[in-house]
């Protein structure tokens, strides 16, 4: 069995490729972005730290069909362990629990050689999958008859609002990254999560380059809803083999009447219905309404983190963010023994609006 990798592994992307005299095992696809990292006590920010964070699409790999699993995940985790990769942690999002990289750590202990995976406490979350059948027609008939009914009819009430001129903007090219990159992020501003998590824009170089290289490797399938030549939402999402990743998605508030994000949705299940159909939508961590409207299956998942002991930016970062997270959960459990809970909930979403 051999490894090898595919693109400059300090650079993004990333693929690691495990290789037997039976062909290729095992597929991850990664991408490093360094950034500023938003160390959170809940939904407040209480410090910032800058770090590369590599990322696994999907939070898992690509296994062949009847390929030894373990071993593959075990190859690939040593791969990004080595001294070649620049990166300070890894952030999985919406790791499937169990999978093969939640066994991994858990089968042995939370540590594996240099290698440690923290989870964020509290409550599994949900993530959300489309298994996309053989037509959207199919899709749309799969669903309950007054769901169906009033996602059509909020299209249509959208395209009226926008005066006839609605429009779905795919984005694959690396020439097309710049004018997604200015349409997400008038979006962005507009947004909700701007205004209660002051969501980062992409309007930089390091974005630019990474969506670019993102791009180039052929992952990029990332989509802007226009009205009236206004952008309106948005998703910045990847395709990689049978699997498209919904990755970020934001819309414009000032249209929240019209439910934009709702009906982009809709009609990038349309597209991907159209042109290099994927098997599976993976909508990823969270359990939004519209991922249940339109996923058609769920599992527990957590937010986790693996960092190296020989990486000590990235493992100071992690250790930190565990700590006020274990704060977070130790002022949940006081204010429920108060019974000002719920007081709390409704302070924080008056100071969101």
């Amino acid at each position: 069995m051999c490894l090898s990798l595919r693109h400059d592994p300090s650079s993004s992307p990333c693929v690691v490729v495990v290789e037997s005299d039976a062909g290729i095992q095992c597929v991850a696809p990664c991408s490093c972005r360094e950034r500023s990292y938003p160390l959170r006590l809940g939904l407040v920010q209480v410090a910032a730290s800058r770090a590369r964070i590599l990322k696994i699409h999907g939070d898992t790999f690509v296994h062949a069909t009847g390929a030894d699993v373990r071993a593959n995940t075990r190859i690939v985790l040593d791969a990004l362990a080595s001294p070649g990769m620049d990166w300070d942690f890894m952030l999985l999002e919406n790791l499937p629990v169990p999978s093969p990289m939640w066994d991994h750590f858990h089968d042995v202990g939370a540590c594996v050689g240099t290698l440690s995976m923290d989870v964020l406490p509290g409550r599994m979350q949900k993530v959300s999958w489309l298994d996309l059948p053989a037509s959207f027609e199919k899709y749309l008939a799969s669903m309950a008859s007054d769901t169906r009914y009033n996602l059509l009819r909020r299209r249509r009430k959208l395209e009226a609002e926008a005066g006839g001129r609605m429009e779905l903007l795919r984005t694959t090219r690396p020439d097309q990254v710049p004018l997604f990159i200015e349409q997400a992020d008038r979006v962005s501003a507009q947004s909700w999560q701007a205004a209660a998590l002051g969501m980062a824009g992409h309007s930089n170089e390091t974005e630019r380059i990474r969506l670019t290289r993102i791009a180039e490797a052929g992952w990029l399938r990332s989509y802007v809803l226009q009205c009236g030549g206004v952008p309106v939402a948005f998703v910045l999402g990847y395709q990689y083999g049978d699997a498209y990743y919904h990755d970020e998605t934001a819309y414009d508030q000032s249209w929240a009447k019209w439910g934009p994000g709702t009906v982009l949705n809709l009609m990038l299940i349309e597209d991907l219905f159209g042109e290099n159909r994927p098997a599976v939508l993976d909508f990823g961590f969270g359990d939004n309404e519209y991922k249940r409207v339109f996923g058609s299956r769920t599992g527990d998942a957590c937010v986790a983190f693996i960092s190296d002991a020989r990486r000590a930016r990235g493992r100071t970062i992690v250790e930190r963010q565990m700590l006020l997270a274990r704060l977070e959960q130790g002022v949940r459990a006081g204010l429920r023994v108060l019974r000002l809970d719920r007081l709390a909930r409704k302070w924080i979403k008056r100071r969101r609006g």
